[in-house]
């Protein structure tokens, strides 16, 4: 018997959903209430209120999955945050999916675009979105494939070109104001490379706590990354009895033979920089995933004819340099690098004000630059202001 082709086998999971009954309303709330572990909720309760992260969107969405054999794509919170919107939104066809996600609704500035961390959701964005003090909207960009329908892009080129397109057809014309949290800034800093080279305007490029695959930093940067996590493993080791010692060892000692095995492997060692990921996510989010590691292990960054913002994590992780100087001065013409308190991933959420703070300062020198108020270049309204963002 022949394996059923991709499209064969789309065609075939849309008639398995078609045939089973979408959830009521009073069903989705049921699972709203177990999942969210609050009750009573109202169906036009909206999910991000409601204390939603990612990590509870998928476990809904595979609940629902669980209780009516429809799989509902993760972007379907974007698009349906509410349960009555949700319940409407999986009795009908879902809409084509968009790589763009509006956080907020903006005037005649030009619009903020921020590219999704190595997950490819946009999740841990929203906050940050509805933070931002800026004249202009402000999107998220979504992957590839986290509709479950289309295959995940795995370089970050094809990321940056898709992602352009989708743009274009919002802002046909610069400057373009682009931002990546951590692997999304790879992603931004090619789009805006190729604008660049297109003789297109970039007016400000922000990398949030972003790095490329060790392999492309100097090799002092990756010393000093080693020794720090060194350090750190031999401190654990002299604090903890001998019995979580012994257990610290064995787990390390497990973690470098994986590293062993699969040695050779690109993929492979891109995880095991980043670490093994164990939450349970969906077929879809798990390809998207990989894909998005994939592309960081490939990717080698090209320089930027131009000037980056960097907004650094004050609690640097240790997989990461102290200080992204070394790493990215020689890749930009010009840099400048913000502190922003937490640590690489409470710096969007418990954090997140800060972070927004300074990107609302940012983009506010940008628009003065473009008006003329401010000479580019000059001491900017960042430096003197940065001081009153709460952090």
């Amino acid at each position: 018997m022949t394996e059923p082709s991709g499209d064969d086998a789309i065609a075939e999971r849309v008639a398995e959903q078609a045939a089973s009954k979408p959830p009521a309303v009073e069903q989705l709330i049921a699972i709203w209430s177990r999942v969210l572990e609050t009750t009573p909720i109202a169906a036009d309760s909206n999910f991000f209120d409601l204390g939603g992260d990612s990590f509870l969107a998928m476990t809904m969405l595979l609940e629902i999955e669980r209780e009516t054999g429809i799989t509902v794509p993760f972007t379907a919170i974007y698009d349906a945050p509410t349960v009555e919107l949700l319940a409407a939104f999986i009795g009908k066809q879902a809409p084509k999916f968009s790589p763009l996600v509006c956080l907020k609704s903006g005037g005649d500035a030009p619009p903020v675009f921020i590219v999704h961390g190595i997950g490819g959701t946009v999740m841990e964005l929203t906050k940050l979105g509805a933070l931002i003090d800026y004249a202009g909207a402000v999107y998220a960009l979504q992957a590839k494939g986290l509709d479950g329908l289309d295959a995940p892009l795995s370089k970050v080129d094809d990321m940056a070109a898709y992602y352009l397109a989708a743009i274009r057809e919002v802002q046909p014309h610069g400057p373009y104001h682009l931002a990546g949290y951590s692997f999304g800034g790879l992603v931004a800093l090619e789009m805006g490379r190729r604008l660049k080279t297109s003789g297109l305007q970039v007016g400000l490029l922000v990398l949030i706590d972003s790095y490329a695959h060790p392999r492309t930093w100097p090799l002092q940067t990756r010393l000093a990354v080693r020794r720090r996590r060194l350090l750190h493993r031999i401190s654990v080791l002299a604090q903890n009895p001998s019995r979580e010692a012994r257990s610290y060892a064995q787990l390390a000692i497990a973690q470098f033979k994986r590293r062993l095995r699969r040695q050779g492997d690109s993929r492979s060692s891109v995880t095991s920089w980043l670490g093994d990921h164990t939450l349970a996510l969906t077929p879809a989010l798990r390809l998207v995933r990989a894909a998005g590691e994939m592309a960081v292990g490939n990717y080698m960054p090209a320089r930027y004819p131009g000037e980056l913002t960097f907004l650094r994590a004050e609690c640097p992780d240790r997989a990461f340099p102290t200080h992204p100087g070394p790493v990215w001065k020689p890749l930009a013409e010009a840099m400048t690098v913000h502190t922003v308190k937490g640590d690489h991933f409470s710096m969007v959420d418990e954090h997140v004000a800060c972070i927004a703070g300074r990107l609302s300062l940012c983009l506010k020198q940008a628009l003065a630059e473009r008006a003329g108020a401010v000479q580019r270049g000059a001491p900017n309204l960042v430096s003197r202001a940065v001081e009153n963002v709460s952090c």
